[in-house]
């Protein structure tokens, strides 16, 4: 499905982000998917992967 430039700036969406539908009797309504269980591993507790996955967000695609 494509969402408008504009709308997909205007929600915080980058291009390919994971989204959620809900439907209210008629109408579908689309949000930003909530975010997983946070990643594991020998360096979960440092931050180090937060911080990447934001930086890896801010990246022009």
């Amino acid at each position: 499905m494509v969402i408008p430039k504009e709308m997909r700036e205007r929600a915080g969406l980058l291009p390919g982000a994971d989204v959620e539908f809900e439907m209210d009797g008629e109408r579908v309504s689309i949000k930003a998917a909530r975010r997983g269980q946070g990643l594991g591993g020998r360096f979960a507790l440092t931050g180090m992967a937060q911080r990447l996955l934001e930086d890896r967000a801010r990246e022009p695609r």
